[in-house]
């Protein structure tokens, strides 16, 4: 097999729009895995809203990966043992927070089981806590509040007002210790310096003694973008966001179409 390990992100990819991973792509993931192909879960969900996904694709059994908070935790599935973990500064954590109120947008932190902020529950962070089945929690300053280490957090509002914020961090912040990604239009993922799905990605292709001509990347939005120029083969899903597109060497169809299934059968079964 030219391909023997598949990156593939989780919303707006793996899943459709109903946020499940349907029968038929399910069964091509599990045939992949049964012709030896290792399969990683790369998603910036924090690692409580990636585990369910691991039992349905089987993932202890067939010695596969996740990579959750967009590259912050890598874990391998059969052993529960965590890989690789890297952690926000607290500076990085106050100046994102200050930039966050100053900019009429809301910050949440996950811990456990929780989503966590300052800000009252509002639709974006409903849909955070939704689709990653967690529990919300409002505390009155969340900068007293944090005394966990932090693989991310993530501001979250009006995608004009996030896409400002996400310029202004770029032009006037250089020197910063920790780098911005949107995820979904309205999502800002706040993560260390360096962090990404690529560097994720090499970790575990040296642990696995692959390279990265060995690898398939699957994703549809911004953050996806360094792993899908790092694999031997990106593929972007046919909703993908244009920049996406871009820089794939394939586009196969959408989320809804069970686009990573067509591809899988295309380059791997």
């Amino acid at each position: 097999m030219k391909y023997k390990i598949i990156a593939v992100d989780l919303d707006g990819t793996l899943l459709d729009n109903n946020h499940n991973i349907s029968d038929f792509t399910t069964d091509a993931l599990l045939k992949a895995q049964n012709m030896g192909t290792k399969i990683i879960i790369s998603s910036g969900r924090p690692t409580f809203g990636v585990t369910p996904f691991v039992d349905k694709l089987r993932l202890k059994e067939y010695n596969g990966f996740t990579i959750s908070y967009n590259g912050g935790v890598i874990t391998e599935c059969s052993t529960g043992n965590v890989l690789f973990s890297k952690c926000i500064d607290n500076e990085s954590f106050l100046t994102t927070h200050s930039l966050a109120k100053e900019n009429g947008l809301s910050m949440i932190c996950y811990h456990k089981d929780m989503i966590i902020s300052d800000s009252p529950l509002n639709k974006y962070i409903m849909y955070s806590a939704e689709r990653n089945k967690m529990k919300f929690q409002f505390v009155n300053n969340l900068v007293d509040y944090v005394d966990f280490p932090l693989p991310k957090c993530m501001i979250i509002g009006h995608p004009d007002a996030v896409i400002s914020l996400q310029n202004k961090i770029d032009s006037e912040y250089v020197d910063k210790s920790f780098d911005v990604y949107r995820s979904e239009p309205f999502f800002l993922e706040v993560v260390p310096k360096g962090i990404d799905k690529a560097v994720a990605l090499d970790c575990i292709l040296s642990y696995c003694n692959l390279t990265k001509e060995d690898l398939i990347a699957f994703g549809d939005s911004y953050n996806d973008i360094p792993m899908i120029r790092f694999a031997g083969l990106g593929v972007a899903m046919g909703n993908a966001c244009n920049e996406v597109k871009d820089v794939a060497d394939f586009v196969t169809v959408d989320n809804d179409s069970d686009g990573v299934a067509m591809a899988i059968m295309k380059f791997v079964i």
